[in-house]
């Protein structure tokens, strides 16, 4: 009578979740069955505790569980207090809580999806931020070298037309120089202002000047001659030698 009382307590116990009542039920069977006064086991004796020994071990495996759960829960609410972490080790964390399969607050949800539409807010503002920095930046590197290009073909170019110049003035083409000055002048204004350009304009001023000159006294030089040829070259010793002498002095080259 006292070992069926004993499994009809078990029974109870059981499907009340009692797991330390089981546990002592268990020992206490234990005890009965090693009792010498106890010749007679009721029917599925060994069977209701085989099953009790099953409950009992699957209960305390839950109840470690649950333990171990709620250590880890407790981590990450403190973590999340905290609030030192980045959107990756907050997500990290918050999917290793859920793949517990336990029960979580939905406060504890909500809490943790607002932190986590906060970071990724805050990423993607830096992420269009850093966007648009390296944006302006390749703006400028490409401004830098296309003004880097723009002077050095200017330069170039400077330098041609000062060599052009140079040899328009070497060789006396002086048309050509002004052609060329009246160029600059109107179409390139900014390199006619140049001090190197300017001593061309004073170089080419100057030349027409002189070469008035040469003009001049050559023109004046045959107009003596037209005048002795009409005299019929009636001339003096000393005037044909005077003649001679103003004429090797005409700078004609």
């Amino acid at each position: 009578l006292e070992a069926e009382n004993l499994l009809q307590r078990l029974q109870e116990k059981i499907a009340a979740e009692e797991v330390d009542a089981v546990k002592k039920l268990i020992l206490d069977s234990e005890k009965l069955a090693d009792n010498e006064a106890f010749f007679r086991q009721p029917d599925s004796w060994s069977e209701q505790l085989s099953v009790a020994k099953l409950w009992l071990e699957k209960s305390e495996k839950e109840q470690m569980l649950e333990a171990d759960f709620a250590t880890e829960l407790q981590l990450f609410k403190d973590f999340l207090a905290f609030g030192s972490f980045t959107e990756e080790e907050l997500y990290q964390r918050w999917s290793h809580i859920k793949n517990w399969g336990r029960d979580i607050s939905d406060d504890l949800g909500v809490k943790v999806n607002t932190e986590l539409e906060k970071l990724r807010t805050q990423r993607l503002k830096k992420r269009r931020l850093r966007n648009v920095t390296i944006s302006i930046v390749s703006l400028i590197v490409l401004i830098l070298l296309f003004f880097s290009s723009y002077k050095l073909s200017q330069r170039r170019q400077y330098k041609d037309i000062l060599e052009e110049l140079q040899l328009d003035y070497d060789s006396a083409k002086f048309s050509d120089l002004r052609e060329k000055l009246d160029n600059l002048q109107e179409y390139r204004p900014h390199f006619y202002k140049l001090p190197e350009i300017q001593s061309f304009v004073k170089k080419h001023a100057s030349a027409l000047s002189e070469e008035g000159e040469r003009s001049k006294l050559v023109s004046t030089y045959f107009d003596r001659l037209e005048e002795i040829r009409r005299s019929e070259y009636q001339l003096t010793d000393d005037e044909i030698e005077t003649l001679l002498a103003e004429a090797s002095e005409l700078p004609l080259l």
